[in-house]
């Protein structure tokens, strides 16, 4: 897998994806999937969202901003602090931020949770798996979908090591 920041500033978060996960399990969980997809792109970690809300707005306010946003962002709903849903608002209220894709990231089930978080523009809901082999294949179904199929603002394309699956 790509570098793993997890301390991270202006320069690291662009062309990245970026997680905002408070729980040192389902991080270990979620980056060992990365490497088992052979996924090769710098990840980053926030566990909070008020941190990556910060650098965010940080980056917005630079000139050629959209150089230096991440590619992708995936978001756990149940952080300290300020929510996953929470930030998921104030992002897509963003004039520039609000086209970063936004994959919610988290163990709640809820209909009322998925409904209320595709109303704030969530372009994906997924529900962690608990078990390692069905995560593997869940983060390889969405590594295939947003660098293989769909396209990005961020240049990154492709996920695979050469020579790889």
């Amino acid at each position: 897998m790509g570098t793993i920041l997890t301390d991270p500033s202006l320069s690291q978060i662009a062309q990245r994806v970026v997680v905002i996960e408070d729980s040192d399990d389902d991080y270990e969980a979620l980056t060992r999937s990365f490497e088992v997809v052979e996924f090769m792109h710098p990840v980053v970690r926030t566990t909070n969202a008020e941190d990556c809300l910060t650098l965010l707005e940080q980056v917005a306010s630079l000139p050629a901003a959209h150089l230096g946003l991440p590619a992708l962002i995936l978001l756990d709903l149940n952080l300290p602090g300020m929510t996953g849903a929470e930030f998921l608002h104030i992002l897509k209220s963003h004039e520039l931020l609000k086209i970063i894709p936004v994959i919610v990231y988290t163990t709640s089930n809820n209909p009322a949770d998925v409904q209320a978080c595709l109303a704030l523009h969530a372009n994906a809901y997924h529900t962690k798996q608990m078990d390692l082999i069905k995560m593997e294949e869940q983060v390889r179904s969405m590594v295939e979908y947003w660098f293989e199929h769909a396209l990005l603002v961020s240049p990154l394309r492709g996920h695979r090591r050469h020579g790889g699956v």
